[in-house]
């Protein structure tokens, strides 16, 4: 399973299941109940101890998925509007506005995602029947 570092915490994994570990001793960080997902990171700089809580769907979103934006100005949105559905594939990167977005309902996406094939599918039997012709 694909896993990365943060640099401010490199004694963790954070793998692409959204699953964080501390590597010496492979222990798990466990999600808590919160809506979003978040996590609490330690670390000793200096001998001073930091602490720091993340949204695991920052993280992966941070990590693994690509962003021509500085982070201040976008946030981490889940495509089908379950927040604690952390997939790669349900995370998007999108630019901090006022206007709320409306998530995609998972009836509609299936619907569109069958016209689409549909459409494919009428492609490829229209340039059958032209080569027949």
């Amino acid at each position: 399973m694909l896993f990365a570092r943060l640099s401010d915490y490199p004694d963790y994994k954070i793998y692409t299941d959204g699953r964080v570990e501390v590597e010496d001793t492979g222990y798990e960080l466990s999600h808590n109940n919160e809506e979003p997902r978040r996590v609490m990171f330690n670390n000793r700089i200096d001998g001073v101890r930091q602490q720091k809580k993340i949204s695991v769907s920052f993280l992966l979103a941070m990590l693994f998925i690509p962003c021509n934006m500085d982070f201040n100005d976008v946030k981490v949105v889940h495509l089908n509007g379950n927040r604690q559905d952390i997939r790669l594939r349900n995370l998007q990167w999108r630019p901090k506005t006022r206007t709320r977005v409306k998530p995609v309902k998972p009836d509609d996406a299936m619907l569109l995602s069958r016209i689409i094939q549909m459409e494919k599918e009428l492609s490829e039997l229209k340039s059958i029947v032209s080569k027949t012709v």
